[in-house]
């Protein structure tokens, strides 16, 4: 069963209570949408939601989690591989499905990254003899995991998504300090604040001025 996102946050919500499903998947920016308005209008009652398409952050997961009251599971995967890997729900590192791909997570100079450091995911299909596609750059920033997943599982992991590399900017000194203090202030403000806003921004216009839009 189908509604586009592109309606009206309200009218989504109006058709989640309506039909009543268990489960939603949707982009995470959709799922934060959701969340953000369900402080005013009330959230329907779902046993899991799943985000695609969008990185989800961990303010993002909070976030979607307290209002919707259910937990975000992600998947990650690629047009040109399909399915890649599974967010463990135990300790929120992906899977990676070993026997359908093989992944690598690389400095600037292609050397392998050493355990909890970041940098660029490569994959190599092993299902695919139509097309081939060897250390494959995937455009994403990973985290290489640091010993055995707590969950037991001993599929080859990586800890966390980083985000595209071709999105991050450098930013001048002190600014992510800001923004993140600014995020925190946010995340501790009461349900009641979040009424009647449906997003926001934090803009970098010039040093030391970040204005906030609602």
């Amino acid at each position: 069963v189908c509604f586009s996102s592109r309606t009206p946050v309200e009218a989504q919500l109006a058709w989640l209570r309506q039909e009543q499903p268990r489960h939603l998947i949707a982009r995470a920016a959709v799922h934060e949408h959701l969340a953000l308005a369900a402080y005013e209008h009330g959230a329907p009652a779902f046993d899991a939601l799943l985000a695609i398409a969008d990185q989800v952050t961990p303010d993002m997961r909070r976030r979607v989690e307290q209002s919707l009251g259910a937990p975000l599971h992600q998947n990650y995967g690629l047009n040109e591989f399909g399915m890649v890997a599974v967010r463990c729900p135990e300790a929120g590192r992906y899977h990676v499905h070993g026997e359908h791909c093989v992944f690598e997570i690389v400095d600037a100079d292609g050397s392998p990254c050493v355990p909890g450091g970041q940098g660029r995911l490569l994959l190599t299909c092993l299902t695919n003899p139509a097309m081939p596609l060897l250390r494959y750059d995937t455009g994403d920033l990973a985290r290489v995991a640091e010993g055995p997943c707590p969950c037991g599982r001993t599929l080859p992991a990586f800890a966390d998504l980083i985000g595209r590399h071709l999105h991050i900017a450098c930013l001048p000194a002190g600014v992510q300090a800001q923004e993140r203090d600014l995020r925190e202030l946010l995340e501790t403000l009461p349900a009641a604040a979040w009424r009647g806003i449906t997003q926001y921004q934090i803009r970098h216009a010039r040093a030391g001025h970040g204005p906030l839009r609602v």
